[in-house]
């Protein structure tokens, strides 16, 4: 961006060098004027000196005629004319104006004149020499520093420029650099969790696909090298690789979801819903599973809880939550409470069961990838559920959190802003 000559000059740092240069010009104004006056009063010296021999020699010589002389010494003589002077001077070899024989008083100090000048001259270059130095040493100091940052980002160790506060183009230029250092070092730190999520994510992959794919070569060795098998156990064991394959199914589904979800690839298309809309459709969802658990929600199913939110994903939060509850409450006793409440700033919804509860000590750990705690039964808990829910919980400016106690039951609490 090209900057114009009005920029410029309403530049505080362009401000500060003009005022610099300025004091340097009034500082050598006032050195000139101070040397010139030194000179006059020199020459009115002299002069003075000449005029006091000549108006001895007069009176002692001439006695009397000093009266004549001293009114056109001192005043100005307009009537009388100069040329016989210049005449009679002449003859003892005097030439006015003339630069071979110039007048004695300035003849002899020109030399002092000549030097003084060039000592002027000397101390003006110096003292805007100084100044220009100073001006530039000033911004160069700033532009070595941030080479100095700049060497410091390359090595991968974050550097920023120091601001001195001020409204100029050097603070503002250091105020960008540090904004896009920030920038890098936040696009850095972002890149190197997204590749730390995608090698744990790969680890996480291979460690849960381990267990059904070798149930499944196994199964299948076996019926393989048991040509005549019986059709009951190998109806059995086609009905173990078909769990195990839906069980393969579902896991790489929430395994992708979860990677989509940690690396920020799905957009949520957030509208005004109903909250109980994809609270009931995770009920229905979840009723063949539940059999005799006692699955409610204790709210009027016709009450509305205006959010803004993603209706699919949000059904896929509540599908694991209340799945977690299904697999930890006694499938003839269970019971599982939904409840909803309004407050001034978000919406609560409640998810508590009567199971085997949560051990505190475990508590900080239920929501991470792959946990799976201590009252966890089943081959299908993975430990996937939980995860995926709090980060879509997230992913809408919402919270999640667990309490309860070992056999007491537990309780999720999720809420969500209006």
């Amino acid at each position: 961006m090209a900057i114009t000559n009005h920029q410029l000059i309403n530049t505080p740092d362009y401000r500060r060098h003009l005022i610099t240069l300025l004091f340097i010009q009034i500082a050598g104004l006032i050195l000139t004027a101070g040397f010139i006056t030194v000179l006059l009063y020199q020459i009115n010296v002299r002069i003075d000196e000449r005029i006091f021999r000549i108006a001895a020699v007069i009176e002692n010589d001439y006695p009397g005629s000093l009266e004549k002389v001293i009114p056109v010494l001192l005043e100005d003589a307009p009537g009388l004319s100069v040329q016989p002077g210049k005449e009679y001077l002449a003859r003892f070899g005097y030439l006015s104006g003339s630069l071979k024989n110039p007048n004695p008083v300035y003849s002899g100090m020109l030399p002092s004149v000549v030097t003084g000048f060039g000592i002027l001259a000397l101390i003006i270059t110096a003292l805007n020499y100084s100044g220009f130095l100073f001006n530039q040493k000033r911004l160069y100091s700033r532009i070595a520093e941030l080479s100095d940052c700049i060497i410091s980002i390359l090595d991968g160790k974050p550097a920023f420029g120091k601001t001195k506060h001020k409204e100029g183009i050097v603070d503002l230029f250091v105020c960008r650099f540090n904004q896009m250092v920030k920038l890098v070092q936040s696009s850095t730190e972002k890149l190197s969790g997204e590749k730390l999520f995608l090698r744990n994510i790969i680890s996480d992959i291979s460690h849960q696909l381990k267990t059904p794919l070798a149930s499944l070569i196994m199964y299948n060795d076996l019926m393989i090298e048991e040509p005549h098998m019986e059709e009951a156990r190998r109806a059995e064991f086609l009905t173990v690789c078909r769990n195990q394959l839906e069980r393969l199914e579902w896991l790489i589904k929430s395994l992708l979801q979860l990677g989509k979800l940690g690396a920020g690839a799905i957009s949520f298309e957030k509208t005004p819903l109903n909250i109980l809309e994809p609270i009931n459709r995770a009920v229905e969802n979840l009723q063949p599973l539940a059999g005799e658990i006692n699955l409610s929600i204790s709210d009027n199913r016709n009450e509305i809880h205006m959010i803004p939110g993603d209706t699919n994903w949000l059904r896929e939060a509540f599908i694991n939550i209340l799945k977690n509850a299904i697999q930890h409450v006694n499938p003839q006793r269970g019971v599982i409470r939904i409840t909803l409440s309004d407050t001034p700033l978000f919406l609560k919804i409640s998810v508590k069961d009567n199971g085997s509860g949560i051990p505190e000590a475990e508590l900080p750990r239920i929501f991470e990838r792959f946990y799976k705690g201590s009252n966890s039964t089943g081959m299908q808990n993975v430990g996937i559920g939980l995860s995926l829910a709090k980060m879509i919980t997230e992913a809408h400016n919402g919270d999640i959190r667990a309490s309860g106690s070992d056999g007491n039951g537990a309780e999720f609490i999720i809420t969500l802003p209006y």
